[in-house]
C-alpha cells in the first residue's frame, strides 16, 4: 500500500518506533473517527485478528492522524486510551472557521 506521510509523521513514527508494517495494520484494521478537522485511525486490542494476538501489545494504542480529504499521515503515536480523547475532540476544525472570521474582519 501506498501512503503518503508528511515530514512530521516520518519524524514522529521513528521516535516512536512505529513501523510502516504498523501503520498498514493500524490502517487495515483500525477504527476511523472524524473529529476536529482529521480522520483519526485507532487500532485497538480487540480490532486485531487472532492471528496477529501475539504482536498485540506492540500494536494496541497506534493511532493514526491523517488530513481527510488528501490521505496523508500528519502524525502518529500510541495511546492505549486514545479511543475515548478522540470522541471527546470537537467535531467541527476550529481552525477553518477561525480562518474565515479573520478573512471578514469579525474576528
Amino acid at each position: 500500500m501506498s501512503l503518503e506521510m508528511s515530514l512530521h509523521a516520518v519524524t514522529r513514527m521513528s521516535q516512536r518506533a512505529i513501523s510502516a508494517e504498523a501503520v498498514e495494520l493500524v490502517l487495515r484494521y483500525g477504527r476511523v473517527f472524524h473529529c476536529a478537522g482529521a480522520r483519526h485511525v485507532f487500532l485497538a486490542a480487540r480490532d486485531l485478528p487472532d492471528d496477529l494476538r501475539r504482536q498485540r501489545e506492540r500494536l494496541e494504542g497506534i493511532t493514526l492522524v491523517m488530513d481527510p480529504v488528501w490521505d496523508v499521515i500528519i502524525t502518529a503515536y500510541r495511546n492505549k486510551a486514545a479511543s475515548a480523547r478522540i470522541k471527546r475532540l470537537d467535531k467541527q476544525d476550529r481552525s477553518r472557521r477561525k480562518r474565515g472570521w479573520l478573512a471578514f474582519g469579525t474576528a
